[in-house]
């Protein structure tokens, strides 16, 4: 099966596109939950926000895989690890926006630690782990270790065409600093 490149990009242009309108439609959601505002014959639709942020995850999920589906560097086993996480994580999601859900409707008002403790109860409740504390890890040492780990990832996946202009940069780099 030949697959057009362009019909790819307009599907994933059509998708953000989608993407976009959701996460509008959850600004508007919040306005009307938050600041009691009516949008006349809109407001019923409008107060479906949380169907649209659930649309809006479910559609970004879906672009992130498409995304890096084509690398060659996802093979068969690790992509599977990958989908089973991101189930489990979906389940844990759908789960915690039933629960935004229903606040929203009985117009509770949520603060952010209100937020997170329900999120760890929810975690907690499926057998999760949480992690407690800020960790030993500074934010340099964080840094330093994605961009190390981003280099090697690099490396393993750069063309020999990119691979090929990268190096004549670094020669001329070279070039110029020896000037």
């Amino acid at each position: 099966m030949i697959i057009d490149e362009k019909k790819i990009y307009q599907r994933m242009a059509g998708l953000d596109l989608f993407r976009v309108v959701a996460a509008v439609m959850v600004l508007l959601f919040h306005i009307h939950i938050y600041h009691d505002c009516s949008f006349g014959a809109l407001t019923g639709f409008v107060s479906m926000g949380a169907i649209f942020m659930t649309g809006f995850f479910m559609l970004s999920g879906f672009v992130l895989f498409r995304t890096y589906q084509e690398q060659s560097l996802v093979q068969m086993d690790s992509l599977k690890k990958i989908e089973n996480e991101l189930r489990a994580m979906g389940q844990i999601v759908s789960g915690y926006l039933d629960f935004a859900e229903r606040k929203a409707e009985r117009r509770e008002p949520m603060t952010m630690a209100d937020w997170s403790k329900h999120l760890d109860m929810i975690l907690t409740a499926g057998g999760e782990k949480l992690l407690r504390g800020n960790g030993s890890v500074s934010h340099e040492q964080a840094v330093n270790k994605a961009t190390d780990e981003y280099r090697k990832y690099q490396q393993k996946t750069l063309s020999s065409v990119e691979q090929a202009f990268l190096d004549s940069i670094k020669a001329i780099e070279k070039k110029s600093l020896k000037k």
